[in-house]
């Protein structure tokens, strides 16, 4: 495993944890650091407080910020979010 791989897990297993205390999962269907994308599904079935997991925009900010940190290179975050309604 790569450094920016092993970045790359660590960083979403630290993501988990943020969203797991509202009842949130995160699901990765894609990580890709030689084509430099990330892509997780937000699951929110076990959710009881919508209103209490962070908005989306912020969530996909803190993600591929964390991202970023971690694996030192410039990934492309997708965070599918139910929550969205642009597509």
């Amino acid at each position: 495993m790569t450094v920016e791989a092993m970045g790359l897990a660590e960083a979403v297993e630290e993501l988990q944890v943020l969203v797991n205390g509202d009842g949130a999962r995160l699901e990765l269907i894609e990580g890709d650091t030689g084509a430099g994308r990330l892509h997780l599904r937000l699951d929110l079935d076990a959710v009881e407080c919508i209103d209490c997991v962070l908005p989306p925009d912020a969530l996909a900010d803190i993600i591929g910020d964390s991202v970023r940190r971690r694996t030192a290179s410039d990934i492309e975050v997708i965070v599918d979010d139910p929550r969205r309604t642009d597509g």
